[in-house]
């Protein structure tokens, strides 16, 4: 059982993802957009969390706004790459940065695919707010915990093949 869960963790994890997030920006939508169409902002942990509905057309902290279908492709691109290197991957940690990156960029994709105008051009749902910190999303969170999971891989010297290097530099 161990070695089927481990053999589908990446698949399974980056499901996961794409599902919470596109649950979460569903609710978000619906529960912070008034009757009459007005956004509406839940204050969540006084000023330090609000729940905030906005449409990013841009890439993360809303750099690069109207450039949607190069920031798809290349989005497509960066996935396609994880996913093809990830196969070989045998370290659960490297695993699991590639499913939370990848899981992202998918939760983030269907919206540039689905929603208005379409076709990679769509605009991205966040709808979570930190003070002095730009709106967000589960799948844009995904994508930043994956990112510094394999930061901290890399400085520690953990190679995506299970084995890492000792303080000598030899393989364990």
């Amino acid at each position: 059982m161990k070695r089927v869960l481990q053999k589908n963790l990446v698949a399974t994890l980056l499901v996961a993802i794409l599902i919470i997030d596109q649950l979460t920006k569903a609710i978000a939508q619906h529960a912070l957009i008034s009757s009459d169409g007005s956004y509406i902002e839940r204050r969540i942990i006084g000023p330090l969390l609000t729940l905030r509905l906005a449409y990013n057309s841009g890439a993360a902290f809303s750099m690069a706004t109207n450039q949607t279908l190069l920031l798809s492709l290349f989005s497509l691109f960066v996935a396609g790459f994880i996913l093809f290197k990830g196969r070989s991957f045998t370290s659960t940690a490297w695993k699991v940065g590639a499913a939370l990156i990848t899981g992202g960029i998918a939760g983030n994709m269907v919206d540039r695919i689905m929603r208005t105008p379409g076709n990679f051009r769509g605009e991205v749902v966040d709808w979570i707010h930190l003070s002095h910190w730009p709106t967000f999303n589960i799948a844009d969170s995904s994508i930043v915990i994956g990112a510094a999971l394999v930061v901290a891989l890399i400085a520690r010297g953990i190679p995506s093949g299970g084995s890492h290097l000792g303080s000598s530099g030899e393989r364990k």
